[in-house]
């Protein structure tokens, strides 16, 4: 009977996302192993982690995000409890595997502090290491890396395997503080393990939902359940694609992503609402204007809809002033408004020919996304421009111009 090749990847796994599972299909191309075993620990030996999600939460996630793959879950540190340390671990494989080949996967900061850890030259003794980092290692920044491994290879007879891969830039603290916040993950785990963790509220902080509402008038969930329960099914949906896009262009401009979603969520609100309905609720609350009786119905839901968010909702102004804008855009608008004006336009629901381009150009440059939606929507859809839409396609197209 011939030797297996095992292959070994530990981690808290707290929780599972996308670049564990790129880090295991790597794994599983390069080194093509018998057998995978993805093993979540207790507690890990090197660092004291918060909001460590239950063990029964952790396994079910891995569950879902391995489901499809070749791997083997692996529970025996969660049943030794404790801090889980590697030597441990691979004792106890090596009784069940006497003569089989081990291969470890370790990331790159990792094996620049392998001689940091418990019994290192035992851990080297009994298995291989198969390395890489998360961008790969085609590039010099990698040389660190490659020179490290040779001297671990020289010093200790070790045996490390640096596999080239491209690895998304994805780490299990992020995604709790995205999901502290209630923002989209849809970037970072699978649709599975997503939806679980907006099941359970996994990570989901008390304290950040009081902030938002104090600061916002409402939280990122709350606002996502409204859009839910007042629109259809359809624009409900493109209602959480703008927020989605509107919290990537936040935090890709260095400014609020949760305020951006929460716009998103809220931009329509009032999108399917007759004019008579919304004329009538603007006459409820006391804000009849002349100007609202002129505006096309197009109009109506964004420039009404702004001060009804105020009055029913109790919206912050940032906000409101967002939405009043997002339909026909403005001149030297903020960067909220401006966010939530692109990201109408390019969010991932939209498929209109140019819209791959336009979504690529927003998350380079903003005012150039700007700049083009304001030419694409007269050139291309032949829309007839507003006086905020005329003052709007101007400013920035001067600005593209610089």
């Amino acid at each position: 009977m011939k030797n297996l090749t095992l292959g070994i990847f530990g981690g808290t796994f707290n929780p599972i996302h996308l670049g564990h599972e790129a880090m295991i299909d790597a794994f599983l191309k390069a080194i093509a192993p018998d057998k995978m075993l993805v093993i979540p620990n207790a507690q890990p030996p090197h660092k004291e982690i918060s909001h460590l999600a239950t063990e029964e939460d952790r396994l079910t996630m891995l569950e879902l995000a391995l489901a499809d793959r070749a791997c083997h879950i692996d529970r025996r540190e969660l049943l030794r409890s404790g801090k889980s340390y590697t030597f441990e671990t691979l004792r106890s494989l090596r009784e069940e595997y006497p003569k089989d080949r081990f291969v470890l996967l370790v990331g790159a900061d990792s094996l620049l502090s392998f001689e940091k850890w418990v019994h290192f030259e035992e851990i080297l003794n009994q298995t291989e290491l198969a390395v890489f980092e998360r961008g790969g290692i085609s590039g010099g920044e990698d040389e660190p890396l490659r020179k490290e491994a040779k001297r671990l290879e020289e010093k200790y007879g070790a045996k490390i395997s640096l596999i080239e891969a491209r690895i998304p830039s994805v780490s299990s603290t992020i995604v709790r503080q995205r999901a502290a916040a209630g923002m989209d993950l849809s970037d970072l785990v699978s649709p599975l393990v997503g939806e679980y963790l907006k099941k359970k509220n996994l990570y989901l902080d008390p304290t950040e939902m009081t902030r938002q509402k104090n600061a916002y008038g409402i939280s990122l969930p709350d606002a996502e359940n409204l859009a839910k329960k007042v629109l259809s099914p359809k624009r409900a949906y493109h209602s959480l694609c703008v927020a989605k896009m509107a919290g990537q262009l936040a935090e890709a401009a260095g400014t609020d992503p949760v305020l951006a979603a929460i716009a998103g969520c809220l931009h329509d609100l009032y999108r399917e609402e007759s004019a008579e309905s919304i004329l009538q609720k603007a006459d409820k609350y006391g804000i009849v204007t002349v100007d609202l009786f002129s505006l096309p119905e197009a109009l109506l839901h964004s420039k009404a809809g702004s001060r009804l968010l105020q009055k029913e909702y109790q919206i912050c102004q940032t906000i409101c002033d967002a939405v009043d804008s997002h339909t026909e855009g403005a001149a030297d608008m903020s960067l909220l408004s401006e966010i939530l004006f692109v990201s109408d336009a390019v969010s991932e629901d939209r498929t209109y020919a140019d819209a791959p381009f336009a979504r690529e150009l927003a998350k380079k440059d903003l005012h150039a996304a700007t700049a083009y939606i304001f030419d694409y929507m007269t050139e291309t859809l032949g829309v007839r421009m507003t006086e905020n839409s005329k003052n709007g396609a101007a400013f920035y197209a001067r600005s593209r111009a610089k």
